[in-house]
């Protein structure tokens, strides 16, 4: 028990000594407030610098992306099945759902396109969801209905082609809708496909000749090439960072 002459001996000191029991005081707040807040300042600044990285990498680097190999025949009719496959995947992640955007899905397979009659050039025959959005048509409209493809404007003019013309794709004769340029061909929408890789070819003997930029048609035109034609399905979803809490 603390007798009230040993209290008042004690509060003495302390005022006779006030200089050094307020430094005490000041040193042992900083330690209490520097445990509970540092490491909350070492988390943020953590989160801060992954969330930097991830806003400058590539977009094939933020993307989350499921691909299936198979068939025009067997890959088009699933189209819808594995989108809710991928969906259903994700829900045993709530965390990195809620970080991704909204998914895009695509049908891509290699193909020969070229006019009657011309020598044509291999490209990819692409159904990818939204595209008309994400594009600028030069000349006529997206592609939306069946049978029509869209071309991009550096393939219509190394090839001569023109809004309405026919267009051979491995062998079946499509129209050419419209004749489009990306708006942003290196964004998060085209999730590091390689789309807009055009090259030409070396000119040589037996050589089919170059790469074209990808030709762009609705699902119905996509499935109605050759139901054994090798074709790729993907789901594709970016990580938006601003969509994370700081």
């Amino acid at each position: 028990m603390i007798l009230v002459g040993d209290l008042r001996l004690v509060l003495r000191g302390m005022w006779f000594r006030r200089g050094v029991s307020l430094a005490v005081l000041v040193l042992a707040s900083l330690v209490v407030g520097g445990a509970v807040t540092g490491p909350l300042f070492l988390r943020s600044a953590g989160e801060s610098v992954l969330r930097d990285t991830l806003d400058q990498a590539l977009p094939i680097g933020r993307i989350v992306r499921t691909d299936n190999t198979g068939t025009v025949g067997g890959a088009g009719q699933s189209l819808d099945v594995f989108g809710r496959f991928t969906a259903a995947r994700l829900k045993g992640f709530p965390t990195l759902k809620r970080l991704l955007d909204p998914p895009v899905t695509s049908l891509e397979l290699k193909a020969i396109a070229g006019s009657p009659g011309v020598t044509a050039d291999s490209a990819p025959l692409v159904y990818r969801d939204g595209v008309c959005a994400h594009v600028h048509m030069v000349q006529g409209r997206c592609a939306q209905k069946p049978g029509t493809v869209m071309v991009s404007a550096s393939a219509a003019g190394s090839q001569h082609w023109g809004v309405g013309a026919p267009l051979l794709v491995d062998g079946i004769r499509l129209r050419i809708a419209g004749i489009y340029a990306p708006l942003d061909p290196l964004g998060d929408y085209w999730a590091g496909r390689p789309y807009f890789a055009a090259y030409s070819g070396s000119g040589q003997a037996g050589d089919l000749g170059g790469t074209l930029d990808a030709v762009f048609a609705p699902l119905e035109t996509v499935k109605a090439q050759p139901a054994a034609v090798p074709a790729t399905i993907s789901v594709a979803q970016t990580l938006n960072t601003s969509s994370a809490k700081p």
